[in-house]
């Protein structure tokens, strides 16, 4: 099993989306720990007759790559920011403006809900 703490709510997660087999290793780890479980027993005779459909890949515990430095040029051209407006040095400049954008958006939309 994974190092994941094996939850009653996880293994309800699983068996929703299909996932019977991760359900019940699940199951067997709580009922292993915790054999007066009545939850996860009640659990684990519901799924017992569900046929098995896939088998969710657990999280692996290979360190992740290093992350790669990006070129800011392809960068700003790819969020559409144009590298000489204000706040260049950290991007604030844009991020403010759009989000300026947005909330006259939600403003506008609630005085429009409140007239109508």
């Amino acid at each position: 099993m994974s190092t994941l703490l094996p939850t009653l709510t996880h293994a309800r997660i699983r068996a929703a989306q299909g996932d019977v087999d991760g359900a019940r290793a699940i199951l067997e780890e709580i009922l292993a720990a915790c054999p007066e479980d009545a939850g996860a027993r009640l659990l684990l005779r519901e799924i017992a007759a569900t046929p098995r459909t896939f088998r969710a890949a657990e999280p692996s515990d290979e360190p992740l790559p290093a992350p790669v430095a990006g070129d800011p040029a392809l960068l700003a051209v790819r969020f559409g920011r144009d590298p000489g407006a204000a706040g260049k040095r950290d991007g604030t400049g844009h991020r403010a403006a759009a989000l300026g954008v947005w909330l006259e958006r939600i403003r506008k939309g609630r005085q429009r809900e409140r007239a109508g």
